[in-house]
């Protein structure tokens, strides 16, 4: 699943905000996701790092009860599952920066909780009734009972899941707009979209671009309006003239499947 992290500062390996090994940083191992995206997401993202605390002291009691939740299920015991995610739900909605995603995970907890609490008594009772011809349970239907509700003690487990501190900073993460947010670091190499509707290589300067080669005032950053520079525009401004050619080479014209002809594409 996703997981946030921060760039170390050799900018080659992230580092999990709530622990665990680094990771190589790869382009193709971290978010492209640009959308949704909100002009404060700066302040929702200071607002996570300020609950970041919290957020680690709540992973033990979620821990606890993804091992509650591993066991056995009970009557009693989905009852007090149902009392400590309740609670844990409850302090994580306390915080400011997770709130709504707190609260979503509540929900997808108590549906899943409800269901299973139904598979159980289901099972439940088809282990105590007797079938028709003899003075054991039906095989076949408490078969079936008992699959539901492993399938629903997974569905509760998943839902469980989306209460780790990890989880719920991610999805608030999403749900506050930040998604699409990117800071850099001073003289990361940009390619910014400038007033005039042209791209124009530019460095970061404080978290925004400052194209300098240009004269030009830092320009906001928004997920529309620059991209990391991967190489020097003038090499892709090359590189897409060549492409340019080889595509209305082998696509300019199509042959006639009677005469053999080759025929303009755009006149047909």
């Amino acid at each position: 699943g996703a997981w946030l992290a921060e760039v170390d500062t050799s900018e080659r390996a992230a580092r999990p905000l709530f622990g665990g090994d680094e990771a190589e940083l790869t382009f193709d191992g971290c978010s492209q996701t640009a959308i949704p995206w909100r002009p404060d997401a700066e302040e929702v993202e200071a607002s996570l790092r300020r609950d970041l605390p919290a957020l680690r002291a709540l992973g033990e009691r979620v821990q606890r009860l993804r091992d509650k939740a591993s066991r056995q299920p009970s009557e009693e015991g989905l009852h007090a599952l149902g009392d400590v995610s309740k609670g844990v739900v409850a302090d994580a909605a306390k915080l400011p920066a997770v709130k709504e995603a707190a609260g979503e995970a509540g929900s997808a907890i108590l549906t899943a909780l409800d269901a299973a609490k139904a598979a159980l008594a289901a099972a439940v009772e088809l282990r105590k009734a007797p079938s028709r011809d003899a003075a054991v349970p039906d095989a076949a239907a408490l078969e079936r009972a008992e699959a539901a509700l492993r399938g629903r003690m997974d569905g509760l487990r998943s839902s469980l899941e989306r209460l780790r501190p990890e989880a719920i900073a991610a999805a608030a993460w999403r749900v506050g707009g930040t998604a699409g947010a990117r800071r850099y670091a001073a003289g990361q190499r940009l390619v910014v979209r400038d007033a005039d509707g042209a791209w124009r290589e530019a460095a970061a300067e404080e978290a925004r671009p400052l194209p300098t080669e240009f004269g030009v005032k830092p320009a906001s950053l928004h997920p529309w309006s620059h991209a990391p520079l991967e190489m020097p525009l003038d090499a892709f401004e090359a590189l897409r003239a060549q492409h340019t050619i080889v595509l209305r080479a082998q696509h300019s014209h199509i042959a006639d499947a009677l005469s053999g002809r080759r025929l303009d594409a755009l006149e047909q």
